[in-house]
């Protein structure tokens, strides 16, 4: 059954969830809409869902060997179908209710054409939750992904929440982080003028913060 977190909520299971993974020496970073809640501090905003990604060093721990050594290292967690693949869900206990709050998890191999998954170069933010440290990506690495997926999505729901979370990033990204330097990419500038297509409000902040000669010049 599909149902949204409260912020406590959200806080416990990226909490639990970041723990698991540190107990299993898995580096991290948590993204989408779990970040996007937890850093934008907007009550309007909100997610069912965890997701993040994973570096693959040489162990070879991979997104489908993380997803084995969850479910076998706690009965926190159990697997589930999503889109006929399995994944891990953390089983949140609210009173005498459990909820299965799903994560989908990202590594950089199969997605060559994703280098931002590369947590070696991507920035990133470490946030105290239920006295643990969860490292997300940077509002500044998000706002940029949100803009280049609320392009490819275009006007759909989806498309439309992407854009509304870019700008919940914009007003917290740092323009001297590199993910705010669009020179040079086609793509981005692309992406860009679709964002503003969309939310001309937030022009002035673009210009702000945002790097990219081709649209901003």
């Amino acid at each position: 059954m599909s149902y949204y977190l409260t912020i406590e909520q959200l806080h416990c299971a990226v909490a639990a969830i970041a723990k698991a993974l540190d107990q299993l020496n898995i580096d991290y970073a948590v993204m989408g809409g779990a970040a996007v809640c937890i850093m934008g501090s907007d009550p309007q905003r909100t997610t069912e869902d965890v997701d993040s990604v994973i570096h693959v060093d040489e162990r070879n721990i991979t997104a489908d060997k993380a997803t084995d050594l969850l479910l076998k290292s706690s009965d926190d967690f159990i697997d589930v179908s999503r889109y006929g693949h399995v994944i891990p869900a953390y089983r949140l206990v609210i009173g005498d209710v459990e909820r299965l709050v799903q994560m989908e998890i990202f590594d950089l191999p199969p997605w060559p054409r994703r280098p931002q998954y590369d947590l070696t170069t991507a920035t990133r933010r470490n946030i105290t939750l239920q006295g643990h440290k969860v490292k997300f990506f940077s509002p500044e690495w998000i706002f940029r992904e949100k803009v280049c997926s609320g392009h490819q999505r275009g006007g759909s729901a989806k498309g439309m929440q992407d854009v509304g979370d870019a700008v919940r990033m914009l007003r917290l990204a740092d323009p001297s982080a590199p993910e705010m330097d669009f020179t040079g990419r086609e793509e981005l500038a692309e992406a860009l003028k679709f964002f503003l297509s969309k939310r001309p409000d937030a022009q002035s902040l673009v210009r702000q913060k945002v790097k990219c000669d081709a649209i901003l010049n």
